[in-house]
Formats: structure tokens, C-alpha cells, sequence
């Protein structure tokens, strides 16, 4: 498979750490790992990412996503230049609207028109170029030379500016693999119109996984990624499994924007009385990389027919300022779709 397989890895404990989790996951074999930002939840994103430069040699590093909200464009390109210089030609930036990181603190979302400006910024002083913020001309010094950035897609504005101007775009949410289809040929669509219509360009989905083992999952510790998920779906997801989206209000422990919870056991036991075990499994199998080895190494088959030419798994349970995935790492590589590899992976390549 040309699929690359990536690693959702929340700074949610010490840097070092966090570290050691990032060459755990190279030594399995992922293709890369994404360090979510949000100040107030998890440590910093670049200091982790920095740290996990030094700790690696293969694997592509990215945040995943980082915001222009709480990091100014410019604090953005120096501490993307301090981990290129560890990581030459495997880091990749990736940015946001910052929903999360804007929600924590009572700011607004940043708009598409300020992304497409911040993007023109960051190409420009990451290239060792002049860019003029607030009527300077500023330059940033000892540049390290541009590197892929991406863009978080939620809506469709920013969707056509990734196609537009990035290297890269990162679907997130709930899509069933038809949505995946049309995202992707959609995306084609937008990339094929743009300035640079043959350039690299990397289609990246985030997806929550649970590879089953052959016993009887408890799907109570899904029921918040559950409610997270359909309380941002399209009208009538939500009904199709069995859930009355007005319920879903009552959910406590969630964050702002619904996908970081602070603490996964207080929305386990808030979600349990709103969804049925059944629901919970059959939005697992209907939404998520869900199954056995042999059928999760199917779906993504699937997936990466559709466009899809790169994956971002997290584990279905928990989403957590405590747990670093470990254990996720050690049953992903049962499905065989990933493996050590010798070079960088040069993303959108």
C-alpha cells in the first residue's frame, strides 16, 4: 500500500515523554505523528515536537493542528524553523482555524481570508523572504527553508484555499466512506483548478480506530468520541443510529469545541445513560476504522481508493490530558498497514 499511516499524539504528559511515545510509534512503524495544540489542555506543541526531533530519525513530525489565535504568524514560522532544524525534511505545519485553542479562552476563530494571508506570511519568512506585519518588513533570521503546510478543513471555504494554496489538507469529523469518495473527488476537482494544479498534494483523514482483539468490547468508553462526533454531524446522523441529537446537550465534560475532553471518565459516565451500547458500536462501524486486523486493513484499502493518501488514527477511547496511546500503537500494528521503512517520508511525495 502507498497509504501512509500517521499517529494522533496529544502532548498530554510530560515533553520527554511525549518523546519517547513519538519513537515508539516510529519503531512500529508509523509513518508520522501529529501533536494537537491547545494551550490550556496539553503541554506545547512545538517543545514536544522539538523534544521528539531529537528522539527519532525517520518518522515525520506535524502539528496537528496549530492555530494563528493564541501563536502569533510569526512565533509560528520560528518555532516551525526550530523543529525543521531538527527534523530537516520531515516536518510538516499544519494550521487551524483554532477552534479548540480560540474556544478555551473566549477568542474567535480565525477566518479564512486571515489563513490565506497567514499562509503567504509563513511561506514567505519560513523561505528566508520579507514579510510585512503590522507596516514592518520582517525577515526571519536564519531561515531553514520552506516545508509542507497544511491546512484543517472544516467548512468548505477552507477546504478550496487548502486545494488553493497548501500542500495539503486535513478532513476531520465523522465521514462514512461514500462521504470520503465524493470529499476526495471534490478535492481533485479544486486541486485541478488551482494555480499549480500538478503539485503534490496530500489528502489527510483523521479517523478514530479500535482494533478488536476477538472479546466483547465495552463500548461505553466510545460514547463520548460518540457524542462528540454527532452532536457536529450533518442533520439526521445522529437518528439514523438510534440517537436523539436534543439528548446530546445534557453530555458534561466536553470541551468547547467538543473534540478535547479533559477528563475521558466524567463524559463516559455523563454519555452512558444518552447512548445505547448499539449505537456506540454501529457508529464504530459505520464511522471509524473498527474491526479486526484483516478488516481494518480492508477499510483502509477502501479508503485509500477513494483519495485518501494519508491517515491520521486516534483511539476511539479516549482523547485524554493523561493517556499517551501506547497501547493503541502495539494493536495498530497487528493490521499490517504499517511498517519500519528507511528514508523520511516526504509528505505529499
Amino acid at each position: 500500500m502507498s497509504l501512509r499511516v500517521g499517529l494522533r499524539l496529544p502532548a498530554c504528559q510530560r515533553a520527554d515523554r511525549v518523546a519517547a511515545a513519538a519513537a515508539a510509534a516510529e519503531a512500529a512503524g508509523f509513518d508520522s505523528v501529529w501533536v494537537p495544540d491547545s494551550q490550556l489542555l496539553w503541554r506545547d506543541t512545538f517543545a514536544s515536537l522539538a523534544l521528539a526531533a531529537a528522539s527519532t530519525s525517520r518518522i515525520t513530525l506535524a502539528t496537528g493542528v496549530t492555530n494563528l489565535v493564541t501563536r502569533h504568524v510569526s512565533v509560528v514560522a520560528s518555532a516551525a524553523r526550530t523543529v525543521q532544524e531538527l527534523a530537516p525534511e520531515r516536518f510538516v505545519l499544519a494550521l487551524g482555524a483554532g477552534r479548540s485553542a480560540a474556544g478555551m479562552i473566549g477568542a474567535a476563530s480565525t477566518p479564512t481570508r486571515a489563513l490565506e494571508e497567514a499562509l503567504h506570511a509563513l511561506r514567505a519568512l519560513l523561505s528566508g523572504g520579507s514579510w510585512p506585519l503590522g507596516g514592518v518588513p520582517a525577515r526571519l533570521t536564519g531561515a531553514a527553508g520552506a516545508c509542507p503546510v497544511y491546512l484543517g478543513a472544516g467548512g468548505p471555504r477552507n477546504l478550496r484555499l487548502a486545494c488553493a494554496e497548501a500542500d495539503g489538507v486535513i478532513l476531520t469529523g465523522s465521514l462514512s466512506a461514500a462521504e470520503v469518495t465524493r470529499s476526495a473527488a471534490d478535492i481533485r476537482a479544486f486541486v485541478a483548478q488551482s494555480a499549480q494544479p500538478g503539485r503534490p498534494f496530500d489528502l489527510v483523514l483523521w479517523i478514530r480506530a479500535h482494533v478488536s482483539d476477538g472479546s466483547v468490547p465495552d463500548p461505553r468508553q466510545w460514547k463520548p468520541a460518540v457524542a462528540i462526533a454527532l452532536m457536529n454531524a450533518p442533520a439526521g446522523t445522529a437518528e439514523d443510529l438510534g440517537v436523539d441529537p436534543l439528548i446530546l446537550r445534557r453530555a458534561r465534560g466536553l470541551q468547547s469545541d467538543g473534540t478535547h475532553n479533559a477528563d475521558w471518565a466524567e463524559s463516559v459516565a455523563s454519555c452512558d445513560a444518552l447512548i445505547s451500547d448499539e449505537a456506540a458500536i454501529g457508529y464504530a462501524r459505520r464511522y471509524c476504522l473498527y474491526g479486526t486486523p484483516e478488516e481494518i486493513s480492508r477499510q483502509a484499502t477502501g479508503l485509500e481508493q477513494a483519495g485518501v493518501t494519508t491517515l491520521i488514527t486516534t483511539p476511539l477511547a479516549g482523547d485524554t490530558t493523561f493517556s499517551l496511546p501506547r497501547d493503541f500503537v502495539d494493536s495498530f500494528a497487528a493490521t499490517g498497514l504499517i511498517g519500519a521503512t528507511e528514508c523520511p517520508v516526504r509528505p505529499g511525495g
